[in-house]
């Protein structure tokens, strides 16, 4: 028998419906950022560090981070970004100079929909 259009557009229809199930679920889990806090010496300036604070894996895409000092958010940070991973998840990265010799408690605080309550680290 000979298949008309209606039974192509069916049939690509019902492709469509699988692969979009497909998606869904593969990208409807909520992943928990891995969230990592390094100091560097800052190349052009012996006397500062630069702290990094990296989130990356964590799924959805929106989220918020920023790099405290005593509990307080420091304004001069710089971001990377929200930049895609190869595996779907996404990854940001924020930086700020400090000088050496300064005392205090720094902390990456993190807020995603993954985790309940924000945490720090």
């Amino acid at each position: 028998m000979k298949k008309t259009f209606f039974d192509s557009t069916e049939s690509s229809f019902r492709k469509f419906n699988v692969c979009l199930l497909i998606a869904l679920l593969l990208f409807s889990a909520l992943d928990s950022p891995d969230v990592h806090i390094v100091a560097r010496k800052a190349p052009d300036d012996h006397s500062k560090l630069v702290l990094i604070c990296l989130a990356t894996g964590f799924y959805p895409r929106d989220i918020e981070m920023n790099i405290r000092l005593n509990r307080i958010n420091i304004e001069s940070q710089t971001s990377s970004g929200i930049r895609p991973n190869a595996d779907g998840s996404f990854q940001l990265r924020s930086s700020v100079k400090v000088d050496r010799k300064h005392k205090g408690s720094y902390d990456c605080f993190v807020i995603h929909s993954s985790r309940t309550e924000p945490w720090d680290i």
